[in-house]
């Protein structure tokens, strides 16, 4: 198993254009926490910095060091946040199977300033709608299911050097009526356990009838739903019916995200529901809604 990248006072303060002094101040104070070698140097792993960013309300804006890439110029495109060559750079990974490396570039954008859930907005997300035309439409199935799975991957193991808030108390159930929004759903549950929610993941193909009797089972305070696509509305609006009926009474915030809900014609049939167009709207939304059960169930 690949170790973690620890970074050097001189890389991090090249990160945010102080000097090299005002890193070891920060962290001989405990400003800044970091890790020891055994000659005594200053190590920083991820996860000390983006907290201290966090705390301190800043990000990155130096240059971030060298990373030893195939093409020198993606660091450029890092520092710059040039995210259509990213998305070329992230595909070609992700179809070679390097999700280790797909993983180093997320975690530079993370250091650079995107959240967690912009950084399913800004790359993740575009580089599976766009794979087809970025590969002149010769993708195959296997390939597209790689290309998904290492993506996943390559979120996931950024998870740990992630600042987490809290445990909040808070319940939240994550599904999808469908087979195509695994990834989607992931990212919700990623998104809210991060906030310091208990996310349970129900991953995709899960009917509301379903979701409904988990409801009625646990104290769920939140139903996230997912859909890329619905095939029959009628149905599918006569199943949400069973959730919607068992939510009503705790006023449990129903919110709905994909392409499936994106019309508002069809939205309607989903009533005493919030739609969000983004996951870093998922996450205001999800950050509004707190406990709302009348009393013990």
């Amino acid at each position: 198993m690949k170790r973690e990248r620890l970074f050097t006072t001189r890389e991090v303060a090249e990160m945010w254009n102080v000097s090299p002094s005002t890193i070891k101040r920060w962290a001989d104070s405990q400003v800044l926490r970091c890790q020891r070698t055994p000659g005594g140097h200053r190590k920083f792993s991820m996860r000390d910095i983006s907290e201290f960013q966090s705390r301190q309300g800043f990000e990155a804006t130096g240059l971030l060091s060298t990373e030893n890439w195939e093409d020198p110029e993606i660091e450029l495109a890092v520092n710059q946040k040039k995210f259509d060559r990213l998305h070329d750079e992230i595909l070609r990974l992700a179809i070679q199977n390097q999700r280790i490396r797909i993983k180093q570039l997320l975690e530079r954008l993370h250091i650079r300033g995107l959240e967690f859930s912009d950084l399913y907005d800004q790359i993740v997300i575009p580089i599976l709608h766009n794979a087809a035309d970025q590969l002149n439409g010769e993708i195959s199935d296997g390939h597209m299911r790689l290309l998904l799975n290492n993506l996943d991957e390559a979120v996931f193991s950024l998870l740990p050097q992630v600042t987490r808030r809290r445990p909040s108390n808070k319940i939240a159930l994550c599904g999808s009526n469908e087979s195509t929004s695994r990834l989607q759903v992931n990212a919700m549950a990623r998104i809210l356990e991060l906030d310091g929610w208990d996310a349970f993941n129900l991953g995709e193909d899960v009917s509301f009838e379903l979701m409904a009797d988990l409801v009625k089972r646990e104290p769920v305070d939140l139903v996230c739903i997912t859909s890329a696509r619905i095939e029959d509305y009628d149905e599918a609006a006569r199943s949400y019916d069973s959730l919607r009926e068992v939510t009503r009474p705790y006023r449990i915030p129903i919110l709905l995200f994909g392409a499936a809900f994106a019309p508002s014609v069809e939205r309607r049939r989903f009533p005493e529901s919030s739609y969000v167009k983004s996951f870093r709207s998922f996450r205001r939304q999800a950050a509004s809604k707190g406990p709302t059960s009348l009393g013990p169930r």
